[in-house]
This record gives C-alpha cells, sequence and structure tokens, in this order.
C-alpha cells in the first residue's frame, strides 16, 4: 500500500474508525448479555444470558430461568 497517498491514507483511517464503533458495539451487546447471565446465576440458574440485536438495537434479552 502506498501509504503517501492521501487518499488511501484517509480511507484507512475511517475503515479503522468504523472498525472501532463496531467493536464498542459488540462490547456493549456482550456486555448486555453478561448482565442477564449474571442474573441468572443471582436467581440461581446456569448463568446463561442472551440479546437480540437488528438494526443496531437490543430489541430483546434472555436468560436461563
Amino acid at each position: 500500500m502506498d501509504s503517501s497517498n492521501p487518499c488511501r491514507q484517509f480511507a484507512a483511517g475511517v475503515l479503522s474508525c468504523l472498525e472501532r464503533r463496531e467493536a464498542v458495539m459488540e462490547n456493549r451487546y456482550m456486555q448486555a448479555a453478561l448482565e442477564e447471565a449474571r442474573a441468572a446465576f443471582a436467581a440461581g440458574e446456569i448463568p446463561v444470558g442472551a440479546v437480540i440485536v437488528r438494526s443496531g438495537e437490543i430489541i430483546a434479552r434472555g436468560r436461563n430461568r
């Protein structure tokens, strides 16, 4: 890759930004699933939690009951 090309540098920066945003969103979803698993564990159940995501929004949550 030609690092002196400003267009390529810009594109690489945008991609890096999008990748970071995606990682933050995935972390948010994982944290929500872990909250559900902790709630299941606190209730004496096997700690399983899940979330369903559509268009970037959590539309359902669940845990082992």
